[in-house]
């Protein structure tokens, strides 16, 4: 019988071979999972050290992290006065939401907030001077938004401030009647009776040199005591194109800005959104959403509270991203730009439209044909948008060239839904509209975008719009027929293709 220290010999090449092995392969699966040439970036599109209101506030960071990502945030005391709505995500433009405590003591506090991922991190540093301190500019707004009834009322706007403001009620139907001061400034305004039975909005603009707050004021419709018409449905005259089925649709992203001509920020969202319109050769379609001012389109509200726009400029790109508004368009631009991307990688384009339109005095008839590839729930909206408004902007004067402003909605505004059971699918919708005097129909075209449940996909934010994106779009002026778009426009092949892009 051997003895064991010869077995032992015998095994031990065996077992060091083994052991080899497994190291190498090891090593060759983490180096598959966790590649090592391809180090995490983290961008910050703030400043690196904000300051921020003594009296607390909501601030909102932008960054974008090409790996996923944690927070931490460090307290120089054991007081933590700041919260974050998250503190960790995946790849991609993240929003983050900042909530800020008054700062009660009688010293400035500072925090540290860090965003790591893998080895790189990226630091922004927070400092509040002390509430009440005389130095230190204070600016806020104390009582909530207003609802008010069909037969109007007094609301009271009370604030603090210690530096100079401007107030501008941007809706004629609000009139401010007295301002009471104290330790506290109230600004009195009379709500005229509502004689529709919509409900309406408006909005007050209170600014300093550095930033507007809007004061919203919602007053409900009065009863609807008629009984209404029984509209006829208009005909379906439209075309269904042949060989439909083996084309290729060519996806045409869309790009969203909640915007108001009150709104001196606006303009630098419509300049990013420019670039990007030039970056992709103009395969995108951009639209203005004026909620208030002088071009509202009080159906644009529903669209704001379905992407929850608390402020604007506002950006959402395919119904399911968020761009925030920066100092830096081209920054702006290349986050839009990422957004598009986004799409463009994870989610196929199933979905194309076309329509026949005809013009009668200021009536439009639209016959429209949506393609679906597959089967499932879509929402379709129809939209006439106006072009080339030479109009008022705050900071920009009264010959800003207003493009894409949304005047008018044939469809819900959120879309008609569509189910459909099959593949290969084609709705066929009818629509008729009456265009306002006041636009300008040469400008006019008609915007159909349809959307599509992202299923069990996730967008690049964080947001949740209700599980919808926006599959595809299109657009045409009014009274012509547009057909599916099927031929790549050109340059916009290698968008998904990660090249150098211009965003000078």
């Amino acid at each position: 019988m051997k003895s064991f220290p010869f077995v032992l010999r015998r095994l031990l090449p065996c077992l060091f071979v083994m052991v080899l092995s497994s190291c190498e392969l090891l090593d060759y699966l983490l180096q598959e999972e966790f590649p090592q040439d391809e180090k995490a970036e983290i961008v910050i599109g703030s400043d690196k050290e904000i300051k921020v209101n003594p009296e607390g506030e909501s601030v909102l960071i932008g960054f974008t992290s090409s790996h996923s990502w944690d927070l931490e945030l460090k307290f120089a005391s054991d007081d933590e006065w700041i919260t974050a709505d998250k503190t960790s995500g995946q790849p991609g433009t993240v929003s983050l939401r900042l909530t800020v405590l008054a700062n009660d003591t009688e010293q400035m506090r500072k925090a540290e907030m860090t965003i790591s991922s893998g080895d790189t991190t990226a630091t922004v540093i927070l400092a509040q001077e002390p509430k009440g301190s005389e130095d230190t500019p204070s600016f806020k707004i104390l009582s909530e938004d207003a609802f008010v009834g069909p037969e109007g009322g007094i609301v009271e706007v009370t604030l603090i401030s210690n530096i100079e403001y401007s107030m501008k009620v941007v809706d004629e139907w609000v009139h401010e009647m007295d301002i009471r001061t104290a330790d506290q400034i109230t600004h009195v305004f009379e709500v005229d009776e509502n004689p529709t039975t919509e409900q309406r909005v408006a909005y007050i603009a209170f600014c300093t040199d550095e930033l507007c707050i809007p004061y919203i004021i919602t007053q409900e419709g009065k009863e609807n005591t008629e009984i209404p018409d029984d509209p006829k449905d208009p005909e379906w005259n439209g075309i269904v194109e042949e060989g439909w089925e083996s084309m290729e649709f060519v996806h045409r992203p869309i790009a969203m800005r909640f915007t108001a001509d009150w709104c001196g920020y606006c303009p630098m969202m419509a300049e990013a959104f420019e670039i990007l319109s030039g970056n992709l050769n103009g395969n995108i379609e951009v639209m203005s959403l004026h909620c208030s001012g002088g071009l509202a389109y009080d159906s644009c509200n529903i669209l704001a509270n379905q992407y929850q726009v608390s402020g604007y400029p506002s950006g959402i790109i395919d119904g399911m991203t968020e761009v925030v508004n920066y100092s830096s368009t081209s920054y702006t631009a290349s986050l839009a730009l990422d957004a598009v991307r986004f799409t463009e990688s994870n989610f196929a384009t199933l979905t194309s439209a076309g329509w026949v339109s005809s013009v009668s005095g200021r009536q439009v008839s639209i016959s429209l044909s949506a393609y679906l590839r597959e089967a499932g729930t879509y929402r379709i909206t129809v939209l006439a948008v106006e072009d080339d408004i030479h109009g008022y902007q705050n900071g920009e004067g009264y010959d800003y060239v207003h493009n894409g402003v949304v005047r008018h909605a044939f469809s819900k505004i959120e879309g008609d839904e569509y189910v459909t059971t099959v593949s290969n699918d084609v709705a066929k919708l009818s629509y008729l509209g009456e265009i306002s005097d006041s636009c300008n129909m040469d400008n006019m075209r008609i915007v159909v975008y349809i959307q599509r449940s992202m299923g069990s996909k996730t967008g690049l934010a964080t947001g949740n719009y209700g599980g919808y994106f926006i599959d595809n779009s299109a657009t045409s002026k009014i009274g012509q027929t547009h057909y599916i778009d099927v031929e790549k426009i050109s340059g916009t092949e290698d968008i998904n293709k990660g090249d150098d892009i211009n965003l000078q």
